[in-house]
């Protein structure tokens, strides 16, 4: 079975071939546009367009919205779009603050590289860090937890976050504000963005 076969039987009874159709003519439409996103990986963006579509396709009205191709074309726009904006300005500011180690600077003992003269990490405040997250962590709601792993580790916006855990934007606020002040009381005001 071909590579390709493999991968319309991984969606097989998720979504039809019409939907996996949209997303991947969105998909090299964008990608033909923006370099940055031909450096990713095509598999992977058709999974994270999926995973949106999945979670959009719910606002879909028939009566209001174009039709069902249409309106999850502008999703899978919108959503790589949204990522080439955020390749950019990560590679941007990457870019715009980045320092070679390797670069020579003149000190007392001479010409030295810039490595040789930072101090060895230490990963005590480290550990400490983590260790202290993950007491904190189960002295929050299981929601707040449920927020925090989206916003965090799925990477997802507060709207995002809301539809998914199907409650208002201002509810979403209102949890990370009780977050906030749970870490607040530990001491990580500093740690906190």
């Amino acid at each position: 079975m071909t590579e390709l076969a493999n991968k319309k039987l991984e969606y097989t009874g998720l979504f039809t071939d019409l939907e996996i159709g949209v997303v991947k003519n969105v998909i090299n439409e964008i990608r033909r546009q923006w370099p940055c996103l031909e450096r990713e990986d095509f598999d992977d963006l058709l999974q994270a367009c999926l995973v949106k579509w999945w979670t959009a396709k719910p606002a879909y009205d028939e009566k209001r919205d174009a039709s069902l191709s249409t309106f999850m074309a502008t999703v899978v726009r919108n959503h790589l779009l949204n990522l080439k904006e955020s390749l950019l300005s990560d590679k941007r500011v990457i870019a715009e603050n980045t320092v070679s180690l390797n670069q020579p600077v003149d000190d007392e003992e001479g010409l030295s590289e810039l490595i040789d003269l930072l101090p060895a990490p230490d990963p005590l405040p480290a550990f400490d860090l983590w260790m202290t997250l993950h007491s904190i962590i189960p002295d929050l709601s299981e929601r707040q937890q449920k927020l925090c792993r989206l916003l965090r580790e799925e990477g997802l916006s507060v709207n995002e976050a809301s539809e998914f855990m199907q409650l208002s934007e201002s509810a979403i606020y209102k949890e990370i504000k009780r977050i906030r002040t749970v870490f607040e009381k530990q001491g990580l005001r500093d740690y906190l963005p």
